[in-house]
């Protein structure tokens, strides 16, 4: 969970409005929220108890997810994602396949790709996941100063994952 700060000029109309994305439209969670033990009401829980029924061919990130050539980790339980989970280090791509690895050479840019592909799955798996119908994989970027302004969340994640699986991508 985070704090966002949405601003809206005086002068917008109220249908302009009612476009905007307000506070608690969307649900995601970080590597660490991703990453907990189950408690109770908290991502660790959440994922624990839908991860098989909304990736029932496990999770995976990479080549695979991008539909390239190149490497690819699966993670085929919620338990694998909450050992794997928060990652650190230096991004890099994936140097071989993993399946259920507690690190990869990847460092953080695993973790980070990990966590958005929990939170686009998961809101497009289960309509309750977010009160926006709107699914998050469809929200476009809109901050000219962004080197991915202009893209939506489902592109930025595949562009992720074609740099885990090692292609080029004019990306760093």
């Amino acid at each position: 969970t985070g704090t966002v700060v949405v601003e809206v000029p005086h002068d917008m109309s109220e249908e302009e409005h009612e476009d905007c994305i307000q506070v608690g439209d969307f649900r995601t969670h970080t590597q660490d929220g991703w990453g907990a033990a189950a408690d109770v009401s908290n991502a660790g829980e959440y994922r624990d108890a839908h991860f098989a029924e909304a990736f029932p061919a496990g999770l995976k990130i990479g080549a695979a997810a991008a539909g390239v050539s190149g490497n690819t980790a699966t993670f085929t339980t919620a338990a694998a994602i909450e050992a794997f989970l928060p990652q650190v280090g230096t991004s890099a791509s994936l140097a071989h396949d993993h399946t259920d690895p507690t690190s990869t050479e990847a460092g953080e840019l695993a973790g980070q790709v990990v966590a958005l592909t929990l939170n686009v799955g998961f809101d497009l798996f289960d309509p309750a996941f977010s009160a926006s119908t709107t699914p998050l994989n469809t929200l476009v970027i809109d901050d000219e100063d962004n080197v991915c302004n202009g893209k939506t969340v489902q592109e930025v994640l595949d562009l992720a994952n074609r740099i885990l699986a090692g292609e080029a991508t004019g990306f760093t």
